[in-house]
């Protein structure tokens, strides 16, 4: 063969050989990615399954008396066998995960918090608790009324295992928050200076969602009507708000000002908001309420049951309009927030659904 020959040869193999590693290092990453990106979502799918059940466990300590333990399980379940205390049921090493409540539930339930670890760790063991069916707790309205008013004003905090992360559960009812739709400008303007938020445009967001919601087409002082609006091709709506990412559409609103107050507000309800519950900044909002007499009052729930009765004693004369802004009934439904310590990316927002035989639902979902 003549030289050249064999010299173009070499060259046509050796891109041969170039192609076929350069398509095996192709599908080599791609499997790579393939298998990083099912090991997430298999992360991600867990991280939400412990979440779901580090708020049931909170939520059936939170409904628990101290009176009657009355947790139980789901009647579709089969509950599993009980070996002695640390022993399998076959009298092996007990494996099921040891879940310890967070000290502020013992204090509560006293002797019947020990039961309620062991409803939860059998639970947790057998995989019912992540999906509602293991710990369903006997919660009725009037129970439930009265043992939530003992939650602080702070993140309750367990560990589903002695290894596993820091789960922070924050429950609060949904009647707790500020309605938009429903609050006057100054209520508003509170709110808003409440949060931190400058003046100048805390005046603004309130004059805005006034407008928003008006059926006139007069603006307000910083206020903005539909022909603000037009220019950016929104159309504003004239009626109460539907949702509340309609905030987003206000000229003075922005994403980090957004996401600073999107978890105290809300389109549904009235005027007033839950005693127990309500945010900080809620509570601020409402009429004679300064940062001592919403102190005051957030300390007087922290240590015990609080009383429509209470409130001429808490409160000092100078706010005893807001009395007339707060409630002290459930609605039954509970917003949840269930954060992982020391990872701000890992977060959860959802609802609890109270009903006369305990919790009928609840639903959690990734915050992005």
């Amino acid at each position: 063969m003549h030289p050249h020959h064999r010299g173009f040869a070499l060259i046509l193999v050796l891109l041969a050989a170039a192609s076929v590693f350069a398509l095996t290092l192709q599908a080599a990453m791609i499997a790579r990615a393939a298998t990083i990106e099912s090991r997430v979502l298999s992360d991600r799918a867990e991280q939400e399954r412990n979440a779901r059940s580090a708020a049931v466990i909170v939520l059936t300590g939170l409904g628990t008396t101290v009176e009657r333990f009355a947790a139980q399980t789901s009647s579709t379940s089969t509950p599993p066998a009980r070996g002695g205390a640390g022993q399998a049921p076959g009298g092996g090493e007990d494996e099921r995960p040891r879940i310890e409540l967070p000290e502020m539930l013992k204090q509560m339930l006293g002797e019947q918090a020990k039961e309620l670890e062991k409803e939860a760790r059998d639970s947790l063991g057998d995989g019912r608790l992540t999906d509602g069916g293991g710990i369903t707790g006997r919660i009725d309205r009037a129970r439930s009324r009265l043992t939530i008013k003992n939650l602080p004003g702070e993140p309750v905090s367990l560990r589903l295992t002695e290894t596993g992360p820091e789960y922070r559960v924050t429950v609060i009812d949904s009647a707790a928050l500020l309605n938009v739709n429903a609050a006057d400008r100054d209520q508003l303007v509170r709110y808003f200076t409440a949060k931190s938020i400058e003046s100048e445009v805390a005046s603004a967001l309130a004059s805005q969602i006034v407008d928003w919601r008006d059926e006139d087409d007069f603006a307000n002082p910083g206020g903005a009507e539909q022909a603000a609006y037009r220019e950016r091709g929104i159309v504003c709506r004239n009626g109460a708000m539907q949702a509340i990412d309609e905030l987003r559409f206000l000229p003075a609103m922005t994403s980090e000002i957004f996401d600073l107050v999107r978890g105290d507000l809300t389109v549904a309800g009235d005027a007033k908001v839950h005693a127990q519950t309500a945010p900080r900044a809620v509570l601020r909002s409402l009429p004679g309420m300064d940062d001592g007499a919403v102190r005051t009052l957030i300390e007087a729930r922290q240590s015990a049951m609080l009383e429509p009765k209470d409130l001429d004693r808490i409160l000092p004369i100078y706010a005893r309009e807001a009395k007339d802004f707060l409630k002290f009934d459930l609605t039954g439904v509970l917003r949840l927030r269930v954060e992982v310590a020391g990872d701000t990316r890992t977060v959860f927002e959802g609802l609890a659904v109270l009903g006369d035989k305990g919790i009928r639902g609840v639903g959690l979902r990734p915050l992005l």
